[in-house]
């Protein structure tokens, strides 16, 4: 595999769909404000947008190009000479698996590092932050009423507007925070889903619609433990997001449960995931900038 760096995104799709008789090009972006890729490109090549494929398929003879939609689409692509990836993976191993299917690939290298140290940052917290949150955490006071209604043990409750607040932080660096100082056992992100109307016509979205009823009532609200819903569909998030979208369902705020059970978090693992990160960030570095540049009309 042969791997290319680009500076300019409109140019690179031009000169690989003049070299190429198929081309894949994969939108992924994990950065909060990408530097836009503009689909007018594809459109004046007539690109095949992928957006939920149903299984494999095939190039047609008059559409050399594809644009996926989806990152899910990937797997279920054809073969294909050379693809174009709009926005450099922050890891080594992503990076890596995603240029593997194709003879050639086109990596898009950024003006500036910063946003994807961003994304590093946010992924993986400071240990003062999770050492801040634990804290917050273990005292908070005991909700029993809330852990009866919900079928759980007695534990603290705290609105998730409010624990970012507590901490001055993002919604985004929060959550990272939670999964990496707080066990899995020990808390529950708790949505306060307020149901409006059923959905019509489409029976994957009923069946989550009837498993919300089902949950317990909080405050007029149905309090449901996210995970809780995989029984019911394995995309359940996707299904709340498009409920909502659909104004079947809003979702308000969420309630995260806390209960200590001994297991105090690992700030050594914490800190060293963290400067592994930007360790394998600047491995990408590395790779991209050694990379020859595309060629380009």
């Amino acid at each position: 595999m042969n791997l290319y760096r680009a500076t300019d995104h409109a140019a690179a799709v031009r000169a690989l769909c003049k070299a190429h008789e198929r081309v894949v090009i994969r939108p992924y972006c994990a950065t909060r404000d990408p530097f836009r890729f503009s689909s007018h490109e594809t459109r004046k090549l007539g690109a095949f947008r992928v957006r939920r494929p149903e299984g494999p398929w095939k190039f047609a003879p008059d559409v050399p190009v594809v644009y996926s939609a989806r990152p899910c689409a990937f797997e279920r692509l054809p073969r294909h000479d050379a693809q174009y990836i709009v926005e450099c993976p922050p890891t080594e191993q992503l990076l890596h698996g995603m240029t593997l299917d194709a003879t050639m690939a086109v990596v898009f290298e950024p003006p500036t590092w910063e946003k994807h140290e961003d994304v590093i940052r946010t992924r993986f917290p400071e240990v003062d932050l999770c050492q801040s949150l634990w804290n917050h955490l273990y005292a908070l006071p005991r909700n029993s009423q809330f852990a009866e209604t919900l079928g759980v043990p007695p534990c603290g409750v705290v609105a998730e507007d409010d624990l970012c607040a507590a901490l001055n932080v993002d919604i985004r660096t929060m959550r990272a925070a939670m999964r990496r100082a707080v066990n899995f056992y020990c808390s529950h992100r708790v949505l306060m889903i307020y149901p409006r109307v059923p959905p019509e016509h489409d029976l994957a979205l009923l069946a989550v619609y009837n498993a919300i009823l089902q949950a317990p009532d909080w405050r007029g609200a149905k309090a449901v433990i996210g995970w809780s819903l995989h029984k019911t569909h394995g995309s359940w998030a996707r299904m709340l997001a498009m409920l909502c979208s659909r104004g079947n369902i809003s979702i308000p705020t969420a309630l995260y449960t806390f209960r200590d059970n001994g297991m105090l978090p690992d700030y050594i693992s914490i800190k060293h995931e963290r400067l592994a990160a930007f360790e394998n960030l600047e491995n990408v570095k590395a790779r991209l900038l050694a990379a020859p540049l595309l060629p380009t009309p």
